[in-house]
């Protein structure tokens, strides 16, 4: 029988059960007319397809490529209308989304701007007021909107496929830019708090923190400890030695942290132990050199672009480098120096005049940059660093994903340092795995681990009961998928997996990078993370998928490759 046939068949079921309950129940009759029947039934058919089409599960297509859409995300209302969470459309329709007092949020790809009002079928369309076939819900406190009308304002197509019970969206303009020429977090309400780092060398910390805290604004307001990253990152290194962005991702990574400011203030030379992280960052993706128009779509999409600069400017006012104008706070340094700071992107202005630079540089445009020097530095902390400047752009982290810190029950890890190096067989693909004992009886949610170059594809399988290497032949898959950049990824599995106390399990990932050798990132000793600890994993990788090393072993160092499990109750 075709699917579309057994569709229709339990719907006509499902549509008479309705009516005799109904009958039964509340003894309503249809009204009868003398030469015709008047059905006034038409929302018991759509309460009969939403409910299945929910039961059922929606499943969703973007540009012809599945997206995994988890069913919180999304519903059909009663009147047929898909209705999705807001915080799925910048990776379906890759339009920014900001909310504001809760109950108001504004969609913006391009010349467009959406502000929807939870409650309300109305919606403001580059000011002019506009009717929407359903309002926005609020449904345990997130907004829903009604996703046909954002892809008409959006430009995608939009049709909904009976069959697979599958909404299929695709990009009408696809190439078309989708921010604007001009961009400031200062405009948008995003203004992160200015901090001063002072005479120590935590820049690194600073930005890093500033990125992740304007990743939840408007929304979320944070002031997180750049003290506790400084001080709780493993490393070797003390707060006037300096830092890299590396570092800030094992620290959040391995929920060492953020923790709040208020917990541990900066500059008393002590930080407390056993402060738990205020939120979970879950993602973090690095972008390629010197491509402005990536770093462009993930200041407008999640939030600041943590980057730097070769900076010789030794005072707040920069009346000492030649590069700076303080006249115009504008920075550009054209030179073979390596970065030796680190800032923030929070905006772009491609008409800033070059004209205002103490360098002047070949064209016109600037980032908008926020500082880590106080609010007497740039324009209240905030300052223009040329397009041309050698070093921005180079070393870029943007913060993606960031949950409540009560997302999973446990995390299991040997690789707290994170990436400090690579692994493989001169080929660019790899199987890794590592061996975890379950404390309780639990369940596996998702894994975490690293890209280490873009487009990477990767297969991620479960093996219960891990007894040995012949165990690797009885893995079954539990995830598939591509990323786009380096960086590190939470990958939720397809299914829920149980694992029973004290019993060993493994996860193992097939990855495969382009152009590289080392696919695998480890966690292995370097000058700054002698204090790393071997022996506390089980880890094993692989040319083939059939002959396996112990890492630990034969290559002393540890594999990163998380796992995330809730408690079973």
């Amino acid at each position: 029988m075709r699917p579309r046939k057994k569709f229709y068949l339990y719907i006509i079921f499902a549509i008479a059960l309705i009516f005799v309950a109904r009958f039964v129940i509340t003894s309503r009759h249809a009204k009868i007319v003398k030469g015709q029947t008047v059905m006034e039934k038409s929302s018991d058919w759509n309460y009969v397809i939403a409910n299945y089409v929910n039961m059922t599960g929606i499943k969703m297509s973007v540009d012809g490529s599945p997206f995994n859409v988890t069913q919180e995300k999304i519903y059909m209302d009663d009147k047929r209308n898909i209705m999705v969470n807001y915080n799925i459309l910048k990776d379906t329709i890759s339009c920014a989304s900001n909310r504001y007092y809760n109950t108001m949020l504004v969609l913006e790809k391009s010349a467009n701007r959406l502000i929807f009002t939870a409650g309300s079928d109305t919606v403001s369309v580059n000011g002019t007021d506009e009717k929407m076939a359903a309002s926005v819900a609020m449904v345990d406190n997130d907004i829903y909107v009604p996703l046909r009308f954002v892809c008409e304002k959006f430009n995608y197509d939009y049709k909904w496929n009976y069959e697979q019970n599958c909404i299929e969206i695709s990009n009408k303009k696809s190439g078309e830019k989708i921010y604007p020429y001009y961009y400031d977090y200062r405009k948008d309400g995003k203004v992160t708090t200015v901090r001063n780092q002072e005479d120590f060398g935590t820049c690194w910390a600073f930005a890093s923190l500033t990125a992740l805290s304007s990743s939840l604004l408007p929304e979320h307001r944070f002031e997180f400890s750049a003290d506790h990253m400084s001080f709780h990152n493993g490393y070797n290194l003390g707060q006037m030695d300096g830092g890299e962005y590396t570092m800030s991702m094992a620290y959040l990574a391995a929920w060492k942290g953020p923790v709040l400011e208020v917990e541990d203030p900066y500059g008393d030379g002590y930080s407390p132990d056993n402060l738990k992280a205020a939120v979970h960052v879950q993602e973090m993706q690095i972008i390629g050199s010197k491509d402005y128009n990536a770093i462009k779509e993930a200041v407008f999409l999640y939030g600041g672009v943590q980057s730097s600069l070769y900076m010789s400017v030794n005072d707040a006012g920069g009346k000492k480098s030649q590069y700076y104008n303080p006249e115009s706070s504008a920075y550009c340094y054209i030179g073979m120096e390596k970065p030796n700071h680190d800032i923030v992107i929070v905006g772009w202005d491609d008409s800033y005049p070059a004209e205002n630079f103490a360098t002047k540089p070949e064209q016109d445009g600037a980032f908008i940059c926020v500082n880590s020097w106080g609010d007497k530095f740039g324009e209240n902390g905030y300052f223009y660093v040329s397009y041309f400047d050698s070093n921005i752009g180079i070393r870029n982290i943007v913060y993606t994903v960031v949950e409540d810190r009560n997302n999973y029950d446990n995390i299991y890890q040997s690789d707290e340092l994170g990436w400090t190096g690579k692994i493989g067989y001169n080929q660019d693909s790899a199987y890794f795995a590592n061996v975890y004992t379950t404390n309780k009886d639990e369940i596996l949610k998702s894994v975490g681990f690293y890209a280490i170059g873009e487009d990477t594809e990767y297969e991620v399988y479960f093996i219960e009961n891990f007894q040995g290497t012949e165990s690797f032949n009885t893995k079954r898959l539990a995830a598939k998928g591509l990323l786009k950049n380096a960086g590190y990824y939470t990958i939720k599995l397809n299914d829920d997996l149980i694992m029973k106390k004290d019993i060993k399990y493994a996860v193992v990932v097939y990855i495969k990078t382009p152009n590289s050798v080392h696919p695998v990132a480890v966690e292995c000793k370097t000058d700054v993370t002698m204090d790393v600890v071997i022996d506390d994993g089980e880890g094993y990788i692989s040319a083939n998928g059939r002959s396996w090393e112990r890492v630990e072993e034969t290559q002393n160092c540890n594999i990163c490759l998380k796992f995330y499990t809730d408690d079973m109750e």
